[in-house]
């Protein structure tokens, strides 16, 4: 959610990467983003071989 809310946020002047139109608040969710993820299919696989 932080990730998209960020698209709205006013930039706060002292942002120190900038790429691909993306700012620091995005920049610092996409590693937050790909652990969730990696969790919820470990949970699906652990589920799936230990019911």
């Amino acid at each position: 959610m932080r990730f998209l809310l960020e698209f709205l946020k006013e930039p706060q002047g002292g942002e120190f990467i900038s790429f691909l139109s993306m700012n620091t608040g995005q920049w610092l969710s996409i590693p937050f983003i790909i652990f969730g993820l990696f969790l919820l299919n470990f949970s699906r696989i652990k589920k799936y071989f230990f019911p």
